[in-house]
């Protein structure tokens, strides 16, 4: 499972969680020839900065391989219907539900899922033993329905939260890079050039002029990453595209 993978790679559990920081900074230096996923491997307040529904689904990928590894060590009986598929469906899906919508590679989704482990664990730590069984009694109830409506035949969490459309900030990362990846001066550079200006325009339009704006926009073009964003299916990647063109009139 995800997190345990890290934990090996991470060394000990003690280890990894007595500096953070020390560990985070290894991990981008070890992954520097991956360009954005490098710096994602740190997750710098990543998981705080999703929307309520993902943050609470991240959670729900935690419990679920938590559940599992307490049914395979005799701690609990009931599994709560996952399977390892199960739980590996799930954190796919969701994966793949971040990457499109924050432009993050693979690496940095799995940095969000260890914070949030962390942080779990961390709160397990200040808990009693009746206490942390209470708190997983009710987190795992609120990620029933959740679990419940993985279909292994169809690939799919049918509750988890519809990936959001992109913002403008998004959609310039997008075409910035289409833009790039054009012939230098060919007729489609010209036309994605003119399609990135108005969308950098309805950003501006969006968020108003100004520093925080001028971050949002260069954050979205330093983080997305292409070559994870190339990946993934088309049937998820190419409507973002259709849609970045349709913001600008396209």
């Amino acid at each position: 499972m995800w997190w345990a993978m890290a934990m090996l790679l991470a060394g000990s559990y003690s280890d990894m969680v007595t500096d953070p920081a020390a560990d985070a900074a290894e991990a981008a230096v070890a992954d520097t020839d991956t360009g954005a996923a490098g710096y994602a491997m740190q997750a710098p307040g990543w998981l705080e900065a999703l929307p309520d529904t993902r943050r609470r689904e991240v959670r729900c990928v935690t419990l679920a391989d938590q559940v599992l590894e307490d049914v395979g060590g005799g701690l609990r009986k009931d599994s709560l219907g996952l399977t390892t598929a199960k739980a590996d469906m799930l954190a796919a899906r969701l994966t793949e539900a971040i990457m499109v919508e924050n432009g993050y590679s693979e690496a940095g989704v799995n940095a969000i899922y260890n914070a949030d482990f962390e942080a779990m664990s961390w709160q397990n730590q200040e808990r009693s033993e009746a206490q942390r069984s209470a708190a997983m009694t009710q987190d795992t109830g609120r990620c029933r329905a959740l679990f419940d409506s993985i279909d292994l035949s169809r690939g799919t969490a049918q509750l988890l939260t519809p990936i959001a459309g992109p913002n403008a900030a998004q959609c310039y990362a997008i075409v910035n890079i289409l833009a790039d990846r054009a012939e230098l001066a060919s007729p489609d550079q010209r036309r994605l050039e003119a399609i990135r200006e108005r969308i950098e325009k309805r950003h501006y339009a969006d968020r108003d002029t100004g520093e925080a704006a001028d971050m949002e926009l260069n954050d979205q073009v330093g983080l997305f990453n292409p070559e994870a964003f190339d990946a993934l299916p088309k049937a998820i990647t190419e409507p973002r595209r259709a849609a970045c063109f349709a913001m600008a009139g396209g």
